[in-house]
């Protein structure tokens, strides 16, 4: 059977993909100069031991004085094997506090990944990103022995300027983005080596009756 589509149906669906494009034409002709985000770690990530928890910090850069982000994601890979999920993500010092609303700061912490989205429809300069610096802050615990890169997904940076001549249409901020962080984790000894289990005292006194029986039995058998 042949589906034949309504003349005013086509013509609200032409209508709609228009205004998308119309939308999407503006903004990119309303793109301003480049914003930067980039990675850093307080801790020494070229010495991580099994076990050890370190923190990644997130920050904006080449915000204008003046300049409102409505909007602004940032998303970070690693790998999962090494680095699991995120202990935590917290905001910046950035981020406006109070917000306009609760929900207009979310945290995305999965297998391998740590996002972070400010989005909010508040036309008050006070609940927008006015400065550089953090934007957010993630926690990870070395899982096991080897090495990596903790790197931005350039697909899911997104920044938004507020534009109070038109507060319908925000600038579209395009975002470049800094090296990626390397790291290296070791064993808890220090070397490269595979990671030995301490067996629990329990274990150990296991063992040692084991061998006292087995010391015992030889005796017997001697004797008979």
């Amino acid at each position: 059977m042949t589906c034949v589509p309504q003349p005013g149906v086509r013509l609200r669906a032409t209508a709609s993909s228009f205004s998308l494009l119309l939308f999407l034409l503006a903004s990119v002709a309303r793109a301003n100069s480049v914003l930067t985000m980039s990675m850093s770690s307080p801790d020494d990530l070229a010495n991580l031991t099994v076990g050890q928890t370190f923190t990644v910090n997130v920050s904006l850069g080449a915000l204008g004085a003046g300049e409102q982000l409505q909007t602004l994601t940032g998303g970070v890979d690693f790998p999962s094997a090494l680095l699991g999920s995120p202990v935590s993500i917290s905001p910046g010092a950035i981020v406006p506090n109070p917000l306009a609303n609760p929900l207009d700061f979310q945290t995305v912490s999965g297998v391998g990944q740590a996002d972070a989205s400010f989005v909010t429809f508040s036309m008050n300069a006070a609940e927008h990103i006015t400065s550089n610096g953090v934007f957010y802050s993630f926690t990870l615990t070395a899982l096991a022995v080897g090495s990596g890169q903790i790197e931005f997904d350039t697909l899911a940076l997104i920044g938004e300027q507020f534009d109070p001549n038109d507060p319908q249409l925000p600038i579209l901020r395009p975002i470049s983005v800094g090296a990626p962080l390397d790291f290296t984790i070791k064993s808890s000894g220090g070397g490269p080596g595979p990671i030995g289990v301490p067996l629990p005292a329990a274990a150990w006194g296991g063992l040692a009756l084991i061998g006292v029986l087995g010391i015992r039995r030889w005796c017997t058998g001697r004797a008979r």
